[in-house]
């Protein structure tokens, strides 16, 4: 089967655009590939580009190309054949791509070597047992944070009889929030707070989505807003101390600086305002 060039753009072209086997692409090759020699190819570009999961990266890329369509809709109703499990079964079966579906996909590749983030690419980030929206201009949650949802849970345990008040301070993209909400009793009220105008948009998408009271507000000053108790206040809030930039090219270019630095030479500093006082709690 004709092997499939790759279309690279200013910030790609130094790069050996080969297949496993070692021969080079050319442009009077598009005439589509296998999803195989695709994968194959995909993630050897971002092995060369340093990013450091190249073959998830290039299944995933895959996986969102045949679950959309070229303006980025999602195709049909059924999640089938949209997990990375999936085309990884759809390679080993021998499936081609289509020349236009090629085209795309070395498209997705060309944006994750130039090392912008895979959710913002796909546009959701998955978050312990959900998927939230993601995208420029809000941080993408982390799978360590998942351990402050379980944490959360588990304290949440010792109230089995009432209805739960959670609140979720510098709530960025809303996946803690979210997430806690999910796992919990329908009558759970859950709330987000976040400041930037930047993430607001997609906070209240996946409050909206899930449930979640969402408020546009400083977590400095939110809890004396929304009044009463808070079985759980939880917050994943800035924490890297400032000039400490992150060598990941995906943070320190693509996360927003806001959700980033905590300020104070141990990053803290934004911490040590947040705690609440007792009466809150």
């Amino acid at each position: 089967m004709p092997r499939q060039c790759w279309q690279v753009d200013a910030m790609t072209r130094n790069m050996d655009m080969t297949d496993t086997t070692g021969t080079s692409l050319t442009p009077t090759q598009c005439e589509g590939v296998s999803l195989a020699q695709a994968l194959r190819q995909g993630a050897a570009t971002l092995r060369q580009a340093g990013v450091p999961s190249p073959v998830a990266d290039a299944e995933l890329l895959a996986a969102h190309l045949l679950g959309t369509d070229a303006e980025g809709n999602r195709r049909g109703t059924a999640r089938e054949g949209y997990t990375r499990g999936a085309v990884q079964q759809r390679a080993l079966l021998g499936d081609a791509l289509t020349a236009q579906d090629m085209q795309r996909y070395e498209s997705l590749i060309a944006r994750r070597a130039r090392r912008i983030p895979l959710q913002h690419i796909t546009g959701v980030a998955a978050f312990h047992r959900i998927q939230v929206r993601v995208g420029p201009g809000v941080f993408v949650p982390r799978p360590e944070t998942e351990l402050l949802v379980e944490e959360a849970l588990n304290a949440l345990r010792a109230y089995p009889q009432r209805r739960l008040r959670v609140v979720d301070l510098c709530a960025g993209s809303g996946a803690i929030a979210a997430a806690i909400k999910n796992a919990l009793p329908n009558d759970a009220l859950v709330t987000a707070v976040e400041l930037s105008e930047h993430a607001e948009p997609w906070a209240r998408i996946n409050c909206e989505t899930y449930g979640v009271n969402f408020v546009h507000g400083d977590a400095l000053s939110a809890l004396e807003g929304l009044g009463g108790y808070f079985d759980a206040v939880v917050s994943n809030p800035p924490y890297i101390p400032q000039g400490r930039v992150p060598a990941e090219p995906e943070a320190a270019q693509h996360d927003p600086d806001m959700a980033l630095y905590g300020g104070q030479r141990m990053g803290c500093g934004y911490r040590q305002r947040l705690l609440p006082g007792p009466h809150t709690l």
